[in-house]
Parts: C-alpha cells; structure tokens; sequence
C-alpha cells in the first residue's frame, strides 16, 4: 500500500515511505461517522460484519444465506445513509442490492444484473450502482435507485463493463468508468445523459475512483498500468493532470478525511 499526499503544486505525488504490501480484492468497507460503524462485506463468505471503529469490536456478522441466498450470492460492496438509519449491500451473482435498517434487519431490495460498486447521494434519495468487474459482457447501463422505494431505473453509458463509480461529495456529479477502454462517463446527479471522457494511451482497466473531501480532485487505480491516476474536477469536464506509476494492481484508493493524503492497496 503506498500513501499519496498533497505537495505544494497542489497535485498529488506518491511519499517515498513504504507502509504495507497487500490485496485488496472485493471487500469494500463503508463507514458511519455519525455511529463509528464499518460494514465490511465478504465475498467468500456472503456475509457483512459491522464493527464498532472506536473499540475494533465486532459488534455483529449478519450471514445473508440465513435470508435464503446461496453460498455463491457474492457479497460485493456497501453503502451507508448518512445518519445511519439504513445500510445497503450489492449481491453480485444474485443480482440484487439489499437495503438493511439500523438493527440489521432486511427491509427492501431492488434487482440488478451484477451489481458491483455502490455510490450513495448524501443530497438526495438516489444510490447509484455498477456492474461487477465478474461479468464479462453486462448491459452498457448503471442504476440508480430511489432509496427510499428501493426503485432502480438504468442509466446508458455508451461503453463495456461500467465498474468505477462515485458520486461528488457536494451532490453535484456522478462519475463512472469502464472496464474495458480508458472511458469515464459523467453527469448531473439526476441526469440521464452522460458526457464521455476519453483517455489516451495504453490501457489502465480503471477499478474504482475516490474523491477529495472537497470536491476538487479524483484519482483512481489503473489495474493494467499499475498506474494511479490523477483527475481536476474543477472544470465541467474532468482533466486528467497527473498519472503516478506505483506498480502492481492499485484497486481502491482512499482519501484521508482531510483531503491530503490518498492510501493506495496494491
């Protein structure tokens, strides 16, 4: 894992100290400010363990095959309301987001061919979902559900295995991109019709993005290049300004809540 800080021309430059080799590979945590809960998905397992960040208790594991879905339902991603009142979880191979109260009670769900990431608009009612990097050729579209009728409707993107998503933390933007060519589809949150950006050069097979506190800045993890990838959202059309070759698979970057610092699992 390398750590990414902001240096004074304001881009971002990978620190020369080395912390910790890893994989991360499809369990990924969301956490709950308010309530100091992490909800950590298991693929393997079909299961999510919510654990307590101030006493690194595990509080609880809710198995989703005691709610009838099977051994190989994929437990993938989650996502969480900003007061905690709901949490979501994508099941990729049973197609299905499943929608949890706060005493981890199965409430909703609403059905998806191979949902992968999960983007919640703090603003707003809406989820957004991709595909799952696990299916080879799924509908060019991602969804977008009502959350609180847990109704999705799908949103065209115009490119193969839409996978990277994520939603500007001021409410104002989605962001996704494709698997499969250096695209990266964008919108108004609500919108409909995307516009394209396209990247030049080699492949990266960019896995998932994140996005500064303040709105101004993504980067995102080019599985292929082995490369981090550098965006400025301070423009309506998203430039890519800077890409930093860090070696191995760089999947899910992170953001320290203070915006300075990005942790990239390799």
């Amino acid at each position: 894992m390398f750590r990414v800080a902001e240096s004074l021309g304001h881009h971002l430059r990978v620190m020369p100290q080395f912390l910790l080799l890893g994989v991360v590979l499809f369990q990924a945590p969301t956490s709950l400010a308010a309530q100091d809960l992490l909800y950590v998905a298991s693929q393997e397992e079909v299961t999510v363990s919510v654990i307590d960040t101030k006493s690194n208790e595990l509080l609880e594991t809710v198995d989703l095959k005691t709610l009838g879905f099977t051994e190989s339902a994929k437990a993938h991603h989650t996502a969480v309301e900003p007061d905690g009142s709901f949490w979501y979880v994508s099941l990729i191979s049973a197609g299905t987001v499943l929608k949890f109260d706060r005493q981890n009670r199965l409430v909703a769900r609403a059905n998806f061919e191979a949902p992968g990431m999960l983007s919640l608009d703090p603003t707003s009612d809406r989820l957004y979902v991709g595909r799952s990097m696990a299916a080879v050729n799924p509908p060019q579209r991602i969804g977008v559900i009502q959350r609180s009728s847990m109704q999705i409707e799908e949103v065209d993107v115009f490119f193969p295995r839409p996978h990277a998503l994520a939603v500007d933390p001021h409410g104002e933007r989605f962001f996704t991109a494709s698997l499969g060519q250096n695209t990266i589809a964008y919108a108004p949150l609500g919108v409909e019709e995307v516009d394209l950006y396209n990247i030049d050069g080699t492949t990266h097979t960019l896995v998932q993005f994140a996005l500064s506190p303040d709105g101004d800045w993504m980067v995102a993890g080019g599985q292929l290049s082995g490369d981090l990838l550098i965006f400025d959202l301070n423009n309506p059309q998203p430039t890519l300004v800077k890409s930093i070759p860090i070696g191995g698979q760089p999947w899910h970057p992170s953001f320290s809540t203070d915006g300075t610092t990005v942790w990239v699992p390799n």
